[in-house]
């Protein structure tokens, strides 16, 4: 169905609903709450959503990003502070924990969040200071890396918008608002009810099929982020039951936010459906405080009488119309994108764009991106996709043979794995170890930030899994916390490794028989065995010339990066000092970048076939502390190339790129493997890069970067092998060929390529297969009973 036919059918839709409602209109706003008692109701209600969120990270917060974390935000935080001196580091990365870092800090701010949301309960003045000392607290945790799932971007925007709304009355005095909030305010939270929803409905429906995607929900109810107990038995349901509830969905998510359009009973209608489909999700999954935070939002819609219109916007005052006019306008343009995109989208490189004139308004969002007052939504791929779900798994090993899994609490990661229902506490290790191999991820082992994240530091060569296993190696009793047991109770494992399960619910007698609710079996190994590492702690954070080469706009930020950039009439005599600049690096070390590393990782240079074992010689050769060293000696090299390179020279390369310059970056590192005459070539005449581009292939480009960083390249190439044959339907276009199709930088450059090739590693795939009903079999898993996995009379 086209797009055209699409719009229309849900404009019936919308048009008969709010007819419908005005017929019962006596009836359902009856339903309603006064306005009075709405706008009280969603100011404690907001302040309930903040102890949801900090109770929920007060047993997280040390184990993930204390002095002894996974992701130290000390560290972090130190390095910020020596690239961005002075108050660029406030603007940039604004939180209190620059007046204290310590373990203590971090807890004393999240218990200040969590106090603030029972003052904001209780209501008064009180409940104002609540709310604005949890929206202040919440962005000061912002920086440890580990707010960034849909629910928390829509606590960040409510949680600053409400502080706009009128206080709750002392709870003594009543539930109720003092009074009414200005009607631009109003109009804003109920907007931010709308557009929420409408974002999954966009990203979720835009590209369906409802003919062929109907059984949606039976995949969904497997492979979303942590199924429950009633989600798992809902995946068994008939196939009518799993199209109906599908119906249902696409009616509630697509058509009743516009009635929050109208005033009167056609919202009313809408938001109770809203709620109650927010209640229906909370009951079959896991989805930490989204559900109970966006009911919440939806009871702003209860405020029956405000109307949309100019001059009810701009009535009640003269400061804030114009304010919530830029919140509006900002609303609209997050609209064009999704979660996935949200925190990066100001940082396209849009300037390459010709005759582009928003300098003044991309400008202003980058300026308030970091307090993430305004956000775009929407996660899910529309497509009815095969029961398959991947999680990182933790294994240590003594010997190197035998291998023993760290369990998680929550995560299905073996076939005994009981579906949990633990709503609305968000295990965030938990979620976060899905998310790596099931799309696009901020795992810190992506290599698309361009297109997922604005923090460069996130780039960093040692991830969040290699983070982790470190920590599993020293024995950290706090963040062994995070698991459900520890299998190395008597000391730490002498190996440690990380892999990859794909995991697919048994069938009803298969789970009666056995009492698994799973089969599972190994996909690949993503990291490869590790020792004991201490000096990972030193390198972690990467220094600014080893952000992601699409950060444009970082590198030009950072004073030392952006002094670089700019020295491009330097001699070529100069280029090693220039290099070695302040950063600490050695006349020696830059020497020996030249002899020794690319000397070694000169031979069979392009050759695909190879660089697994190639990456793997150099891995055993140099330490990885000495491999940190020249990725940023190289970097160093690249970025002062990359000054001397013109506008004119990119274009006619064909390397222009809304997404920033990873080819181009790439480029750079082909000319430097070829050692240092060839790279003093091109530092002369840059428009050698030209003629090098026009004969170049996709191998050569990832050549340095895959010996560099092989467990990247390993992760990339068998995520999307993984991707192209369990998350892609063969019968029509889906979110791999739109990628490849449209290139969206990063790897997805590379796809085309990576896809025509087999996986450079080891990877196992259960089969999937698609039937006339539109359902999935999936077959494979050593465990599994020949036949259908599934009932024959429900598939039919």
């Amino acid at each position: 169905m086209a797009s055209g036919t699409k719009a229309a059918v849900a404009a019936c839709f919308v048009l008969v609903t709010v007819l419908i409602t005005y017929r019962f209109a006596d009836h359902l706003t009856n339903l309603a709450p006064s306005a009075v008692l709405t706008w009280g109701l969603v100011s404690r209600g907001i302040g309930l959503v903040h102890i949801v969120v900090f109770a929920s990270f007060d047993g997280q917060v040390v184990p993930l990003c204390g002095k002894k974390g996974v992701t130290p935000v000390a560290q972090f935080l130190a390095q910020v502070r020596e690239d961005f001196p002075g108050l660029k580091k406030w603007a940039y990365f604004p939180t209190l924990l620059w007046l204290g870092d310590s373990d203590a800090i971090l807890q004393l701010t999240n218990r200040a969040g969590l106090i603030g949301g029972l003052l904001a309960i209780y209501g008064g003045i009180f409940g104002w200071l609540g709310l604005f000392l949890s929206r202040l607290a919440l962005q000061s945790l912002a920086v440890t890396g580990e707010f960034w799932f849909v629910w928390d971007y829509m606590v960040f925007e409510a949680g600053a918008l409400v502080l706009l709304l009128p206080q709750a009355l002392p709870l003594h005095a009543g539930l109720g608002a003092s009074h009414l909030p200005v009607p631009c305010v109003a109009l804003a939270w109920q907007l931010l009810a709308i557009r929420l929803m409408l974002g999954f409905a966009k990203t979720k429906f835009s590209n369906a099929n409802v003919a062929k995607d109907n059984l949606f929900l039976q995949g969904f109810f497997v492979w979303q982020l942590l199924p429950n107990k009633l989600a798992w038995h809902l995946h068994h349901a008939p196939l009518w039951i799993l199209r109906a509830l599908y119906g249902g969905m696409i009616y509630v998510e697509v058509v009743l936010p516009f009635c929050g359009f109208f005033s009167g009973a056609p919202r009313c209608f809408g938001a109770w459906g809203l709620i109650l489909l927010m209640f229906g999700i909370f009951l079959t999954g896991n989805w930490g405080q989204f559900n109970i935070g966006y009911a919440l939002v939806c009871v702003g819609l209860f405020d029956l009488e405000i109307q949309w219109s100019f001059s009810t916007f701009f009535s009640g005052s003269w400061l804030l119309p114009p304010l919530m006019l830029v919140y509006v306008f900002i609303s609209l343009i997050n609209g064009l994108f999704d979660t996935w995109t949200n925190t990066s989208w100001p940082w396209f490189n849009w300037e390459i764009i010709p005759g582009f004139e928003l300098h003044g308004l991309i400008g202003l969002v980058r300026l308030l991106a970091p307090f993430r007052l305004i956000n775009a939504y929407g996660v899910f791929p529309p497509e009815a996709l095969p029961h398959v779900r991947s999680s990182m798994v933790f294994q240590g090993s003594n010997d190197g043979q035998s291998w023993t899994t760290y369990p998680y609490k929550y995560q299905p990661h073996e076939a005994t794995s009981r579906p949990q229902w633990f709503a609305p506490h968000h295990a965030r290790l938990d979620h976060r170890v899905y998310y790596p191999f099931e799309m696009t991820s901020k795992s810190d082992l992506t290599s698309a930030y361009c297109v997922t994240d604005h923090n460069p530091y996130c780039f960093s060569m040692e991830g969040f899994m290699h983070r982790m296993s470190q920590r599993l190696l020293e024995g950290e009793p706090s963040v062994l916390s995070l698991f459900a047991k520890n299998p190395f109770s008597d000391k730490p494992p002498a190996l440690l490794r990380v892999v990859a399960y794909g995991v697919t619910p048994t069938s009803w007698a298969h789970h009666k028989a056995t009492g698994n609710w799973w089969h599972a079996q190994q996909l690949c190994e993503l990291i490869s065995p590790r020792k004991d590492d201490p000096s990972l702690w030193k390198r972690w954070v990467p220094k600014p010339e080893c952000f992601h080469p699409e950060h444009e706009i970082w590198f030009r930020r950072c004073p030392e990066t952006k002094a670089l950039l700019e020295i491009a009439s330097a001699e070529e005599s100069n280029v090693d000092a220039l290099v070695r600049g302040n950063s600490m690096i050695s006349a020696e070390e830059v020497e020996s970048f030249w002899r020794d590393f690319i000397t070694a990782a000169k031979p069979s240079h392009g050759d695909w076939k190879t660089i697994v074992a190639r990456g793997r010689a150099c891995a055993a050769r140099f330490s990885r502390e000495k491999l940190a060293m020249y990725e940023r000696i190289m970097a160093r090299y690249v970025l002062l190339l990359r000054s001397r390179v013109t506008r004119d020279v990119i274009n006619e390369i064909g390397l222009s790129c809304l997404f920033g310059n990873w080819k181009l970056h790439l480029l750079v590192h082909d000319v430097i493997s070829e050692g240092k005459d060839a790279y003093l070539a091109a530092w002369k005449d840059p428009h050698v890069l030209v003629t090098r581009a026009k004969q170049i292939d996709e191998a050569r480009l990832l050549d340095l970067i895959g010996i560099l960083r092989l467990d990247d390249l390993l992760f990339e190439d068998l995520k999307f092998h993984y991707m192209i044959s369990l998350k892609h339907r063969p019968d029509r276009e889906g979110f791999i060929t739109r990628a490849v199709e449209m290139d969206k930088g990063g790897f997805y450059s590379m796809l085309q390529f990576i896809l025509k090739e087999p996986p450079i590693a080891d990877l196992w795939l259960p089969k999937a297969r698609l039937l006339d009903s539109g359902a999935w079999v999936v077959e494979g898993y050593e465990d599994q009973p020949k036949g259908n996995p599934l009932a024959e009379p429900m598939l039919k």
